[in-house]
């Protein structure tokens, strides 16, 4: 039982470093052009990422 609420924990906090690592790197993409060209193909990741800001 503990096990899990462990591995749970662990997860959300890998999923919240992630997320960061995300919007640093989309924040030295968006200086690009080519970055720009990228999160608009990738509009569901920026979408996700608009989300994750939001919280």
């Amino acid at each position: 039982m503990l096990g899990t609420l462990w591995t749970i924990i662990l997860i959300i906090i890998a999923i919240i470093v992630i997320v960061f690592l995300l919007r640093f790197l989309f924040g030295i993409l968006v200086i690009a052009p080519v970055g720009m060209e990228f999160v608009k193909t990738g509009t569901p990741i920026d979408t996700a990422l608009s989300i994750f800001t939001g919280i």
